[in-house]
């Protein structure tokens, strides 16, 4: 689930047929038992917005090459109007 120290306390839930991931919005000091049921609502009729570990999304992406985060993959690897190639990679891998 991608939970840190920095993290804790948390709530979080995932679906496990499609690794789908959620978290709560509120801070665990504010959750009540019915803020938690609300939560798990949200989650088990498909509204609750699925957590990403993923970095912000760029402010600007204006250049030739498109930065796509965690966040934006769907929107912007799905688009039916253009041809996208990704590179993936990561920083730290040479």
């Amino acid at each position: 689930m991608g939970v840190t120290s920095d993290d804790l306390p948390t709530l979080r839930a995932i679906i496990p047929a499609g690794m789908n991931k959620y978290a709560s919005p509120l801070k665990a000091a504010d959750l009540t038992v019915k803020e938690i049921g609300a939560f798990m609502d949200t989650v088990l009729d498909g509204t609750a917005e699925e957590f990403f570990k993923s970095q912000p999304i760029p402010k600007s992406n204006k250049g030739p090459i498109t930065t796509i985060v965690g966040k934006e993959w769907d929107k912007i690897t799905t688009d039916p109007t253009k041809d996208v190639f990704v590179k993936i990679y990561a920083p730290w891998c040479q």
